[in-house]
């Protein structure tokens, strides 16, 4: 029997540099449309170039795929790394002209506006084009200025989660009844977590406990973390005192003793960043499963009651778990800079101040990605409050 559906399409405009991205959306698009077409009678078209055009003469290459396309698309999605794309007759790059004429038809349509900056550094100093980066800072402070609200991203995963949360949250805004089911890979979950049921079948008080039992993990992490970095900044301030008191001795004992003491020293960072490297793999895989069971509880509470006020209680929950990183970030980042800020008085130190350094780095980073999908997953949530 026929069913009608309902189809929005989605035009994706990035330069050459963003293939595996390019690759995420359309998993993404295949991922929703198999989750929810037949339950809800809508579907995904994802609108590109090469998929969508054909050959034929214009004023140039652009001008053809302009007509073609016809700005016939519900949502654009617009990526950016390192390359800015290839200048127009009209714009100074064929990405840029896309998103022009996207920002256009959201002043007198429904036309949602997606854009994301990929910010992770090229893996060669030759991959770097210093006239297209600039091209590409430039463009992101236009957006800005004009409003656009962008979303930076700096791994692979990152962006499939943010895409997933935002395509969800566009599609809440059509009205449509999508539910929020996240698609978690096996790979993300223990034994002992989640056994037996598929995982699209999982209860909400299930979820629930889970969610509540990942959340104690979560902390324990942090706790550890937290620790860890205590003790380096106490055996900082250690050393500091001992350093001022070496000081006072003669020149030949002086050096003798500051060389012992910074060398202890660059032990004991070398010491933080091995427990700390231990951290950060268990830090990645808790915090992921974490935000997306948090997902999955505030997805299926929905369906279970219209009880708003215990829906805020779990997204004051999420909330409280974002600020939380948040304030984690800038200690961490506090430490960092004051690493920075020394001196590279020994070999030894000079390897320890950069492995150190990388460590709170990689921390910081992880954090920030978590804090972006919480944020986006609780701009999602809250349209339903």
């Amino acid at each position: 029997m026929p069913t009608n559906i309902t189809l929005y399409k989605i035009f994706l405009a990035s330069p050459g540099d963003v293939k595996a991205e390019r690759q995420i959306v359309k998993k993404v698009i295949d991922e929703i449309n198999i989750g929810n077409y037949s339950n809800n009678a809508i579907k995904l078209e994802l609108v590109a170039w090469k998929t969508h055009t054909h050959p034929s003469i214009g004023l140039d290459p652009q001008d053809v795929i302009n007509r073609q396309i016809a700005d016939d698309y519900d949502i654009f999605i617009g990526i950016m790394w390192n390359r800015f794309g290839t200048p127009t007759n009209r714009a100074e790059s064929g990405t840029k002209e896309e998103f022009d004429r996207a920002f256009e038809k959201n002043k007198t349509t429904s036309t949602e506006v997606l854009f994301f900056f990929k910010t992770t550094p090229p893996l060669s100093l030759k991959d770097i084009d210093l006239e297209s980066l600039s091209k590409v800072r430039k463009f992101q402070q236009e957006l800005f200025d004009q409003g656009v609200y962008y979303r930076e991203f700096n791994q692979a995963e990152e962006f499939e989660q943010l895409l997933r949360l935002s395509l969800i949250s566009v599609l809440k805004e059509y009205k449509t009844d999508v539910p929020m089911v996240v698609s978690i890979q096996e790979e993300y979950l223990q034994a002992e977590v989640v056994e037996g049921p598929n995982l699209e079948d999982i209860g909400y008080f299930e979820a629930l406990e889970i969610t509540m039992k990942e959340s104690v993990k979560l902390t324990e992490i942090y706790n550890r973390m937290t620790n860890n970095l205590t003790i380096l900044s106490n055996n900082l301030n250690k050393k500091t005192e001992k350093i001022y008191l070496a000081n006072a001795l003669d020149q030949s004992s002086k050096m003798r003793e500051l060389k012992k003491l910074i060398n202890q020293l660059s032990g004991n960072m070398f010491a933080y960043c091995k427990k700390t490297r231990e951290e950060i793999s268990k830090l990645n895989y808790q915090q992921k499963l974490l935000i997306k069971y948090y997902y999955i509880v505030l997805t299926l509470h929905s369906s279970i009651t219209d009880d708003l006020q215990e829906k805020q209680v779990l997204v004051s929950s999420l909330i409280n778990l974002k600020e939380t990183i948040i304030v984690v970030i800038e200690q961490i980042d506090g430490m960092r800079q004051s690493v920075i800020a020394t001196p590279q008085m020994t070999t030894e130190y000079a390897k320890a101040k950069k492995e150190t350094v990388s460590v709170l780095t990689d921390i910081i980073n992880e954090f920030t990605a978590n804090v972006n999908l919480l944020e986006e997953l609780e701009r999602s949530i809250q349209k339903d409050l």
